[in-house]
Formats: C-alpha cells, sequence, structure tokens
C-alpha cells in the first residue's frame, strides 16, 4: 500500500490518505468533508433491496451514530465515521441547493425525502432515498437529527431524472 492508502492489485482501492486521517483521529481531532477522497471514481454500489442505511447526528451535522449498512455502504470504518461531519459522504455531484434545503426544512422540525447520491471512502458513489427527520425532546427542541435511507427504485430513479430534465429545459427557454 502507497502513502496515498492505494492498495496494490486485486485489492480494494481507497484514494483517501489514511496516514493523514489516522493521525488526525489520534489527535481527537474530527473528519470532515476535506478527508473526504479528491479523485471521484465511476464505479456505483448498489445498496441491497431489504438495507436501510441508519444515522443519527448531532445539531451541527457530526455523526453521533451509525449502523453496519451505512459502515458498509459508505466505505469508512465506524471509528472514523462516528464523530465526523455527515457531509464526508457528500458527493460533489450533487446540487449544493439540495443539502440547503434539508437544512431548512428540518430545521424548521419539518421532514425531508429526497434523491441523494452519496460518496463512498474508495471514491465510488451510491444512491439513496433519504428520508431525515429532526429529533425532538419533550419541550418540542431539536436535539439531533436522524436519517433512514434505503434502496431507491429504478423506476423513481428514472422519474426523477426526467422531472429534473424538464425543469432544465424550462429554466433554458
Amino acid at each position: 500500500m502507497n502513502g496515498l492508502g492505494i492498495k496494490e492489485k486485486g485489492e480494494k482501492i481507497i484514494m483517501v490518505d489514511q496516514k493523514k486521517i489516522e493521525e488526525k483521529l489520534k489527535a481527537g481531532k474530527r473528519l470532515s468533508k476535506l478527508d473526504a477522497p479528491k479523485k471521484i471514481t465511476n464505479d456505483e454500489k448498489v445498496i441491497n433491496e431489504n438495507d436501510f442505511i441508519v444515522s443519527k447526528t448531532d445539531l451541527k451535522g457530526y455523526i453521533t451514530y451509525c449502523n453496519r449498512i451505512f459502515v458498509e455502504m459508505a466505505g469508512w470504518s465506524r471509528r472514523e465515521l462516528i464523530g465526523a461531519n455527515h457531509n464526508i459522504i457528500r458527493h460533489p455531484h450533487m446540487p449544493k441547493i439540495a443539502f440547503k434545503i434539508a437544512w431548512d426544512l428540518i430545521q424548521a422540525k419539518k421532514e425531508f425525502f429526497g434523491f441523494v447520491k452519496n460518496l463512498r471512502k474508495d471514491g465510488g458513489y451510491y444512491w439513496v432515498l433519504a428520508y431525515i427527520t429532526p429529533d425532538l425532546d419533550l419541550n418540542g427542541n431539536i436535539i439531533g437529527y436522524t436519517s433512514f435511507r434505503k434502496k431507491p427504485s429504478r423506476k423513481r430513479e428514472a422519474n426523477f431524472a426526467c422531472e429534473k430534465s424538464r425543469k432544465f429545459v424550462k429554466k433554458a427557454k
């Protein structure tokens, strides 16, 4: 394995500076978007039909819980994910406005549903249908956020892409 964490032929490719990540974790620092892979690939990992990704964050988006499926799909270890900012899996192809809308909704104590392309540690990606909801205490104060993600149906993805294309064409006219 070289210094960038890239393994030799036949092994899984990881396109992050693993040494830097380990040093950061040892120092008690959190991982963020800055630690995400810089080289993006076209390798899609597809979530199983019956699997659900679950994660919880604090008010600032730092991961406080992640299930086994999230660890597997994202390609990061649980140790790397807990405490990291959730944006570590934000794929650069996703429009920033999608996340602004999501944050605006959940901070207003509303729910968010949407298709999201997430970035894997190896530079690949995976699509999910995300449901994000604020966690409220007994007084109605937001104390964190929970996200459930599942495999989007190909039909839903196709309909979403068509609708997005129609809106784009309308704007261009």
